[in-house]
């Protein structure tokens, strides 16, 4: 009997898991969804703010933003390394790990300088990868832009220029591929071209050239936010893909359990019969 009752409590346990998962799962399929329907929005400002950078190049095409384009190649090195802040994402973060130990190499790990995004990250990398500079442990949907704006911000007032800004993250190449990516920030490899041709001049209430920093500031914390919300999309795809195959594995299980249980119990019932039929005789 206390063979049955413990037999009851393991799947009473895994008919729990098998609950906790399946809400996970639907959750993530809907993060993914809402995520995706802000990030398209975003795409388009960035568009938008690529063009006009395009077109207010046709009366400056001499401008050059030194902190976009830096003239030393001998300034300080950032690496900004975007995991996720909670677990259960499957290989999510280990696959980014083990890409880092591959890409960064251990000669110049020390001059390196490391912002951490996602308290998986933070907990994994500490200073492997240089001086930590700047972490942020909460990375949700709700602290994408606080996060892609003081991000920026350290770039654009650092005491020294970088020379080099490298952000890894896993990107959304499908539903169900995260694929681990360097994306170069600085220098600046956003195509900008002044192609662009103008129906009518522009009525300049500023300096073009001032105009131009600030709508490429803009324009870098556009480009830092959509990089965020495609980690949080492949984030939230892999918990998707995990939470829904620990759902069909508990499915699994607890049938498996069941038919176990259901033999015991139908074994023990068959020996008490047995037994008072004896007793009688």
């Amino acid at each position: 009997m206390s063979e049955l009752i413990a037999m009851r409590q393991r799947i009473k346990a895994v008919g729990t898991i098998k609950k906790v998962t399946h809400a996970m799962r639907l959750i993530s399929m809907s993060s993914h969804s809402r995520l995706k329907t802000q990030k398209s929005s975003l795409q388009e400002f960035r568009k938008a703010l690529s063009e006009l950078i395009q077109s207010i190049l046709h009366v400056l095409p001499e401008w050059q933003q030194p902190i976009l384009w830096p003239q030393q190649e001998n300034g300080p090195t950032l690496n900004i390394i975007i995991g996720s802040q909670k677990g259960l994402c499957g290989n999510f973060n280990i696959h980014l790990f083990h890409f880092l130990e591959k890409e960064i190499t251990q000669t110049n790990r020390q001059e390196l300088q490391t912002i951490v995004i996602g308290k998986k990250a933070i907990d994994y990398i500490g200073n492997k990868f240089g001086t930590t500079v700047m972490q942020f442990e909460e990375f949700t949907q709700g602290k994408v832009l606080a996060i892609a704006q003081k991000i920026v911000h350290h770039i654009w007032h650092a005491r020294i220029p970088y020379s080099s800004i490298t952000i890894y993250y896993n990107f959304p190449k499908s539903f169900f591929a995260q694929i681990p990516t360097a994306y170069q920030l600085i220098p600046f490899q956003e195509h900008i071209t002044n192609n662009i041709q103008l129906n009518e001049p522009f009525h300049w209430e500023q300096d073009p050239e001032v105009i131009l920093d600030q709508l490429s500031y803009f324009l870098l914390q556009s480009i830092v936010e959509d990089i965020l919300f495609q980690s949080l999309i492949a984030e939230q795809a892999s918990r998707f893909i995990a939470m829904d195959s620990s759902t069909r594995n508990a499915s699994n299980l607890l049938e498996a359990m069941r038919l176990d249980y259901n033999k015991l119990r139908q074994a023990k019932i068959t020996s008490e019969l047995t037994d008072l039929v004896a007793s009688l005789q």
